[in-house]
């Protein structure tokens, strides 16, 4: 199989398979990576430094209460519950979150965050799930839907 990729104008990408072409964007090409980095195990060096979650907390910070909520709503399931688990490193985000959803969904997500990672979110699932999340923040914003 011939496979090729190559900066198409507008920050796009093409991508082809080799009679099969396939458009996309940055974001998701960077989504790709990563779950191909995953399907392979890879335990490397996380593809997005400690910094962005830091930077995700802080829009998690800023962002009013409406929009948090619309982000929960929207937000997948598995990603909404590694970003629990990830905001036990910060009490002010974890507070945030919580005071923003229904005690049911609470209880549901800190629950499934227990289950599925019993110590540490493991650095893969980490990238994946802030990077889906700020895709979504991005596009809430940019809709005029968000303002996170």
């Amino acid at each position: 199989m011939r496979i090729s990729v190559s900066k198409d104008t507008g920050g796009t990408f093409v991508i082809s398979f080799d009679d099969t072409i396939v458009t996309i964007s940055g974001k998701d090409l960077k989504i790709l990576l990563l779950e191909i980095m995953h399907a392979f195990g890879s335990t490397g060096q996380s593809a997005i430094k400690e910094t962005n979650c830091d930077q995700f907390f802080a829009r998690v910070k800023e962002s009013d209460d409406v929009s948090l909520q619309t982000l929960i709503q929207i937000a997948e399931h598995d990603d909404m519950v590694t970003l629990v688990k990830l905001a036990e490193r910060d009490e002010a985000v974890q507070q945030r979150l919580f005071l923003n959803m229904s005690d049911n969904n609470r209880k549901i997500f800190q629950e499934d965050a227990d289950y599925r990672f019993k110590e540490n979110v493991p650095s893969d699932d980490a990238d994946l799930a802030l990077l889906r999340l700020t895709q979504i923040c991005d596009t809430l914003t940019a809709e005029g839907r968000a303002e996170i």
